[in-house]
């Protein structure tokens, strides 16, 4: 039996498949392949070529092998016969599971390859344990996650800004083996407005009173992380927290009068994200707050923070 992957869930998915084993009759053996052959092994599978791993088994093994790759999402398990057939494999998701539930999925895929191998011989097979650290270099056995999304929704002000459609992108990566960390690259666009009913003579325009008309094109730049706090089911729940610049251009009328104005000033958002899978991607929904601060000459300090909803789709 060999193992890889997951420093933290690789050990436990070991121990669960020798009991496996030796609770139905296979002798598990205590002297492991050769250390060149362990990386042979792991070499094949990096690049998935199985074929390639089955054939070092037949060489350089003397029994027949279970090798089990464990990382973020789940565990994959190979099944190698030492005489012949072709290996079988299983893929069983278990994200942010727990001990127990990785040990049941570690049962079912253990079970689903029983069946689909050859009966044992009479006496039967014995398989090597030796459970090996995942190399430095190797991407398929702790995968490197990137993730891209795009959201819709809106952002609802307050001081009596009007609510504002909103469009937005992010990128994220783990930054741990198990996922529950990742760091977060983000950009938004929302406008948002208002128009005020009163006597108004700003120093910014000509001698003029009556309806102000105030629009907001907001964009927003932000760094962050996202942190898995829970996992009922099939759904991921995460706190994500981002803090940036926002961009601002500002359009402000008074009868015939117009006046635009840029601005800039630090901007915040804290976050509940519930996410889940959806095909080869996954769905995400948010709501949130932001705060935001910008300064105009015609109406000096804007506060365009409020509450942030939005869904979307991350692949």
């Amino acid at each position: 039996m060999m193992a890889t992957g997951d420093d933290a869930r690789r050990a436990p998915v070991a121990r669960q498949i020798e009991d496996w084993l030796a609770s139905h009759d296979y002798p598990v053996a205590s002297a492991p392949l050769s250390h060149d052959a362990e990386l042979a092994i792991i070499d094949c599978l990096v690049i998935e070529a199985v074929g390639c791993a089955h054939k070092v088994v037949q060489q350089h093994s003397a029994t027949s092998m279970v090798y089990a790759v464990v990382d973020a999402q789940g565990v994959t398990v190979y099944w190698f016969s030492k005489d012949a057939g072709t290996p079988a494999s299983e893929r069983q998701l278990c994200e942010a599971c727990d001990a127990g539930q990785l040990a049941r999925v570690t049962d079912a895929a253990l079970g689903i390859l029983m069946r689909a191998m050859p009966p044992p011989a009479p006496s039967p097979p014995v398989v090597t344990p030796v459970a090996v650290a995942a190399p430095a270099n190797s991407t398929a056995l702790v995968p490197r996650r990137w993730q891209l999304g795009i959201s819709v929704g809106a952002m609802v002000p307050r001081d009596e800004l009007d609510p504002g459609f909103l469009l937005g992108g992010s990128g994220a990566l783990a930054i741990d083996r198990s996922d529950t960390w990742q760091g977060v690259v983000a950009i938004d666009v929302t406008e948002v407005g208002r128009r005020d009913r009163t006597e108004l003579m700003p120093p910014a325009f000509p001698r003029s009173a009556g309806e102000l008309d105030q629009r907001f094109g907001l964009m927003t730049f932000a760094l962050g992380a996202r942190v898995r706090v829970a996992h009922p089911g099939a759904l991921t729940l995460r706190i994500v927290a981002t803090g940036g610049v926002q961009l601002a251009r500002a359009d402000f009328g008074v009868y015939g009068a117009n006046r635009t104005e840029s601005a800039g000033g630090p901007a915040g958002t804290l976050a509940l994200e519930a996410s889940g899978r959806l095909g080869p991607g996954g769905w995400r929904a948010m709501v949130g707050w932001r705060e935001s601060r910008l300064e105009f000459d015609t109406t000096g300090v804007i506060v365009t923070s409020g509450g942030l909803l939005a869904i979307g789709a991350d692949w």
